[in-house]
């Protein structure tokens, strides 16, 4: 990260948040608007679209991990026969990752 104080440095700092709401809002749709069958997909999608979005106001390392694996990992268990599902998890995980780095550097 750069340390300027141009118009890209807010977008260089909020990247990963945004990233982060753009998957919780991927979980959300799979859980309001997904052709499962079951209700227990449904109720995890949007739970776990909340804690993705809830992900993004966490400062610190540990509950922003717990919020992300807790969101992300029980919908991909369930849905492991789709392959949408558990790519969704394993990148909110990836980019859970970048942004706990991202966050040491800002310090």
């Amino acid at each position: 990260m750069t340390t300027n104080r141009g118009p890209m440095a807010s977008a260089e700092r909020f990247w990963w948040e945004g990233c982060l709401v753009i998957l919780g809002v991927l979980y959300l749709y799979v859980g309001f608007l997904g052709t499962s069958a079951w209700d227990l997909t449904r109720v995890l999608g949007i739970l776990g679209g909340v804690l993705l979005i809830a992900s993004t106001t966490s400062r610190k390392k540990w509950p922003l991990l717990s919020l992300v694996v807790v969101g992300a990992v029980p919908l991909a268990v369930v849905d492991w026969w789709s392959i949408v599902v558990p790519l969704l998890a394993a990148t909110s995980l990836g980019v859970a990752f970048l942004r706990i780095r991202n966050l040491a550097r800002i310090k």
